[in-house]
């Protein structure tokens, strides 16, 4: 009888763990609302990539790249009045963009989408991503 408690109680903790494992977050990430709040008008490019890490995307008012290239850099040396924007994004599906005048490569402009999935669909997308990271 003693054993049969036991081993419940074992599976109770191996249960836990894996839930825990699966459901709670590593960390917060850096495309919050925090963060965007912390972007001033005036940094330079430089200061929001040390606060919220490489850019996702680039684009201008007539091009527009889902990477994290440099080739935007090409486009301002041909039209230096040219605006661009960088933009991040996270897992959930938050979102950063920042505007940049090139003149001054200083943040002139800024932009906060927060997620729109609901809790449940966060939830299910971070179980997924996990389980892939353990069974590919």
């Amino acid at each position: 009888m003693k054993r049969k408690w036991l081993l419940l109680f074992a599976l109770f903790v191996a249960a836990v763990l894996v839930a825990g494992y699966l459901l709670i977050p590593v960390d917060e990430g850096r495309i919050t609302q925090a963060n965007y709040d912390k972007i001033q008008a005036g940094w330079s490019e430089k200061q929001v990539e040390d606060l919220l890490g490489r850019h996702s995307y680039w684009m201008s008012h007539d091009r527009m790249e889902f990477a994290p290239t440099e080739s935007y850099r090409q486009l301002l040396v041909q039209d230096s009045n040219r605006f661009f924007w960088l933009g991040w994004s996270d897992e959930d599906q938050n979102e950063i963009m920042v505007g940049f005048n090139q003149d001054a490569d200083k943040v002139s402009d800024k932009g906060f989408c927060p997620s729109p999935l609901t809790s449940w669909e966060k939830l299910k997308g971070r179980i997924k991503r996990r389980l892939k990271a353990v069974w590919p």
